[in-house]
């Protein structure tokens, strides 16, 4: 029962390979504390993709179970823990890599690699590592035990974690903790704060759910039979077992399970780009009685947790051989002529969005084309589109916004943003790709009639009415286009998005579209994110972006660009002699300071690595 590129194609293909399928995030996630909400995530997966009449979430039609399981699948977990897959598995070969005891084999039919780790992040976190480098999984299924947070879970629930978040890397400061995104050292870029499960594995996952035989931990009378549960984990390298953390936990993060090794898992495997599902079995409530309950229930619970992962391993059986999923190879560049704070531009020409938007429009789209000639030349990517559409951040008044479609490999792709960032002298750039390889949420909300990107004073206040519902998630959108209609485009930047705040922000599309005459559809979908930076009141030269070229590969380029600067200067002055042929730097803002950028970085202060 459920409840709840490169000057070298080897050196281009050498990147590829370490950046392949992850999903990289930014954009300020504005806060992690929401509500607590005492009850079980009831069908969360499946009210995610649901469809809800008016305003609600059609699912994806590309098929969740289009994947073929070519390598073994690995598992992971406590020695303890895992004992029953032990067991169980059919011609077991055991082995030591690196110290660590791995055993192949066979369950319900399907090649595994069973990996037995230690207790904690580091452990995990090596475990996964070793696992990848040697065996080369088609998935990862950590299994395993976790501490209650949800006063609604009992001892022998089995959660399927839909949500992975680290709760002890941060800033502690005057008595307040911040979280903070991990750092890739594969991409350099930042990890989300919470890491999902690939959409496929989490499709078996459900399916097998009715299959799954659950042993009562509590047999007293009074106490309800076990369920397989839907909710948020967070990891950390304490044993919980204290009223007082439990309460901490659960209102910083909603979280509804706590335990020691699941998020590093997690972010391995998306650095990695290996998918990954999760499943823990409650053993405890994280309280004062929490170590004497983990010794008494720890068998039972492991046996529930084990039982699922057969289940699951079943059902990936079942649904057999099907089409490898394409390389991601188009790519949706979102950008904006608005130039950062302490860069050149900035200094001689001021704030573009103190124009009115018609004047900005023609002024961007005369510049921004002049731009993206120039990257697309230089880094030979095949040009789709080019558009200029409406764009926001939070309250701030809607502004043009470039979107660029392009037919590329994502190296070549974050390239690109490169040059654009540093020949627009943004502060960042984004890109995004749809697919169910991904691991950022977002929201395409499409106009059924008409189009929805024309009357800026009725979408302004549409994205008001969404900005204000609950729970609050969104940060900015940008403008789309997607078969024939018009919308706009809300992507979770920062992975800061819980998968059951998107489903409780999915049932207010109806009143929201009942207030406002207006008819919309929306779909949630998962995309590939990538982005590229620079600090300009610190590096005025756009270093950043002439390193990341030169990093990912592209040393000529980044000698380059340098010398189209004057160009895209001399456009900028033509084009603001022809659209605002009054305009003077200084009349435009305050001299040197930014505008609020239409994509925005998270708000934790991540030292530089």
């Amino acid at each position: 029962m459920l409840d709840d590129t490169s000057d070298t194609l080897v050196g281009q293909k050498a990147f590829l390979d370490r950046l392949k399928s992850s999903c990289i995030l930014t954009a300020q996630v504005s806060s992690i504390r929401h509500r607590v909400r005492g009850y079980e995530r009831v069908l969360v997966a499946t009210a995610l993709f649901a469809t809800l009449g008016i305003t609600g979430f059609a699912a994806p039609s590309s098929g969740d179970d289009a994947h073929i399981t070519v390598g073994p699948i690995g598992i992971l977990g406590i020695p303890e823990e895992t004992a029953q897959l032990v067991a169980s598995l059919q011609d077991p070969e055991e082995r030591t890599s690196g110290g660590i005891r791995v055993i192949l084999g066979k369950l319900a039919n399907q090649s595994v690699v069973l990996c037995q780790v230690g207790f904690g992040k580091v452990n995990a976190g090596m475990a996964a590592a070793l696992l990848i480098q040697k065996f080369s999984p088609s998935a990862i299924i950590f299994t395993g035990n976790a501490g209650a947070l949800n006063p609604n879970y009992i001892q022998g629930d089995v959660v399927l974690a839909t949500d992975l978040a680290e709760y002890d890397f941060g800033q502690l400061s005057n008595g307040s903790f911040a979280p903070w995104q991990t750092r890739s050292p594969i991409s350099r870029i930042n990890n989300p704060l919470w890491f999902h499960p690939a959409p496929w594995l989490l499709s078996a996952a459900l399916k097998s759910v009715p299959s799954v035989q659950l042993i009562r931990a509590d047999t007293r009378p009074e106490v309800r039979d076990p369920k397989i549960c839907e909710g948020a984990i967070v990891t950390g390298d304490t044993f919980v077992s204290d009223a007082s953390k439990v309460q901490e936990l659960r209102t910083n993060f909603n979280a509804d399970g706590v335990e020691m090794e699941g998020a590093a898992v997690a972010q391995i495997c998306s650095q990695y780009g290996i998918p990954l599902l999760v499943i823990r079995s409650i053993t405890d409530r994280a309280d004062g009685s929490s170590y004497t309950d983990y010794h008494n229930f720890v068998r039972i619970a492991a046996q529930n947790s084990s039982a699922f992962v057969i289940a699951i391993l079943n059902q990936l059986q079942s649904q057999g051989s099907a089409k490898n999923p394409r390389e991601v190879n188009h790519w949706l560049l979102a950008f904006e002529l608005a130039f950062s704070e302490g860069s050149p531009y900035a200094l001689e020409f001021g704030d573009l969005h103190t124009l009115s938007y018609e004047v900005n429009e023609q002024i961007s789209a005369v510049v921004l084309q002049k731009i993206i000639s120039i990257s697309l030349d230089e880094l030979a990517a095949a040009k789709i589109g080019f558009h200029i559409m409406p764009g926001a951040r939070q309250h701030n008044p809607i502004v043009p916004s470039g979107q660029l479609e392009i037919a590329t490999d994502e190296v070549r792709a974050r390239a690109t943003l490169d040059v654009i960032g540093y020949l627009a002298q943004q502060g960042l750039v984004i890109g995004s790709s749809k697919g169910s390889a991904g691991n950022r949420m977002g929201l395409e909300i499409l106009g059924r009639n008409g189009d929805l990107l024309k009357d800026r004073a009725r979408l302004s206040e549409l994205w008001n009415a969404f900005l204000a519902a609950e729970p609050k998630l969104l940060t900015g959108f940008s403008g789309i286009h997607e078969s024939d209609q018009a919308g706009i485009l809300i992507i979770d930047t920062g992975g800061a998005w819980l998968t059951g705040h998107a489903s409780d922000l999915s049932v207010k599309f109806p009143e929201i579209g009942s207030t406002l005459p207006v008819s919309l559809s929306g779909t949630l979908f998962f995309f590939s994110y990538i982005e590229a930076e620079n600090d300009w009141t610190s590096r005025a030269d756009g270093a950043d972006y002439i390193d990341d070229l030169v990093w990912l590969g592209f040393k000529k380029v980044a000698q380059d660009i340098p010398r189209h600067k004057r160009a895209i200067e001399q456009t900028i002055r033509d084009a603001i002699a022809k659209f605002a042929p009054l305009l003077k730097g200084r009349s435009m803002g305050t001299l040197g300071v930014e505008p609020e950028p239409l994509f925005r970085r998270q708000e934790y202060p991540n030292p530089r690595e």
